[in-house]
């Protein structure tokens, strides 16, 4: 960048010798494509978008009495208790505890389908 800038030139504000010049313009040069390189290879490594449409939807649940949502996954067609004990994200406690799941309503909503549930959940246990 300061080769390109004119820093580091045969004329510029720091004089360096035209081989000495040449050498740092293509160091620069190769140290940018090690770098572009390494950041592409970066994104593609950690960018799940490109794995495709694994078919799952997530929803978030929260514990009554806290704000603190948690996650989980399912297929669309699960029941709302089916893909909670699939990828149970609640760690304190056991998904065989008694517990029920109602919707901002307070209806229960334990055997519907995770596509018709929107907004977040509450669960509570018994």
């Amino acid at each position: 960048m300061l080769y390109i800038a004119g820093i580091f030139s045969s004329t510029g504000l720091i004089p360096l010798h035209y081989t000495v010049s040449n050498a740092l313009f293509w160091a620069s040069i190769l140290f940018f494509l090690i770098a572009a390189f390494n950041i592409s290879g970066r994104i593609e490594r950690h960018a799940s978008i490109t794995d495709g449409f694994d078919g799952t939807i997530s929803r978030a649940i929260r514990k009554e009495g806290e704000i603190r949502e948690y996650f989980f996954k399912g297929l669309p067609t699960d029941t709302v208790r089916n893909a909670l004990l699939k990828d149970w994200p609640l760690e304190n406690h056991s998904p065989e505890s008694d517990w029920q799941v109602v919707d901002e309503g307070g209806v229960k909503i334990d055997k519907k389908p995770l596509e018709s549930i929107e907004g977040t959940s509450q669960i509570i246990f018994t």
